[in-house]
């Protein structure tokens, strides 16, 4: 039945993209109407999710990190190919993730005149649960990142001197993958603030638990904020079961109070802004 039900879902997927497609080649949007959207944050926050919604509307082009021609091993391509892919498309708007790149959407903004960005928070108990049952890397490239921040890769890339001292501090030998994860999710996040987002119109913050429980409402804010109109089809496959879906995690006490801190901040700027 799984099985079934992802073969239909592709159908479905294919279906969509090809009356897209159509409808563009029909109706193309000129140079000056295509506006770049990036979704940024961290990962297992429900971007595949909002990606997906997104790809739901007839007038989006969605590069999800699994395409390989604005991707590479989910890392995004380099600038001139990123721009090359946006002047060819048809689309009004262009959508592309940046997860692993959050720590330069600025200077993404900055290169796509009129861009926007949406921003995806998700509480880290459940980000840290989810991360340490898909991956198993996370503590060990925090430690190494202790020494140099490099070897990282894009993990250390834009870590304030701050977040670093803070890494060197809690990080211990012992560290456990659920804790690393905890860790994570604060040194991504707290790139929204060190950008400056927080002051940006061009970026809107929306929290995961709100697009969850309450889809529609959420949905169409961050909709308005793009430039996109709201549809009650892109929802319909919302589901508010995942959160706190396994508990509370053993995180680190330390690391705990950390996010907690951020995460109270992130929902007072979300709170103070349109």
């Amino acid at each position: 039945m799984v099985a079934v039900d992802a073969a239909i879902a592709r159908l479905q997927r294919h279906c969509r993209s090809a009356a897209k497609i159509g409808r563009r080649y029909i109706a193309p949007a000129s140079d000056t109407e295509r506006t770049v959207i990036f979704v940024a944050g961290q990962q297992r926050s429900g971007t595949n999710m909002l990606m997906d919604m997104l790809d739901r509307h007839w007038r989006t082009d969605v590069f999800h990190e699994t395409d390989s021609r604005a991707f590479d091993q989910f890392q995004m391509r380099d600038l001139p190919t990123i721009q090359a892919l946006v002047r060819r498309s048809l689309a009004s708007h262009v959508v592309i993730k940046a997860l692993c790149e959050s720590h330069r959407l600025k200077a993404l903004l900055d290169a796509f005149p009129g861009s926007r960005a949406i921003w995806l928070v998700r509480h880290y108990h459940d980000v840290s649960d989810s991360m340490a049952k898909q991956f198993s890397t996370t503590a060990l490239a925090l430690k190494q990142m202790r020494s140099d921040p490099a070897l990282g890769g894009w993990r250390g890339e834009g870590m304030s001197a701050s977040v670093q001292a803070l890494l060197e501090e809690c990080v211990a030998d012992d560290i456990t993958e659920v804790s690393a994860a905890a860790f994570q999710w604060l040194m991504r996040n707290q790139l929204y603030f060190d950008q400056a987002f927080d002051r940006d119109q061009r970026v809107k913050l929306v929290f995961y638990e709100d697009l969850v429980a309450c889809p529609q409402a959420t949905l169409e804010a961050a909709m308005v904020s793009v430039g996109l109109d709201y549809r009650r089809s892109l929802t319909a496959h919302v589901f508010a079961s995942s959160v706190r879906k396994s508990g509370k995690p053993p995180i680190d006490p330390r690391i705990d109070a950390l996010c907690q801190q951020l995460f109270d901040r992130l929902t007072i700027a979300a709170q103070t802004r349109p």
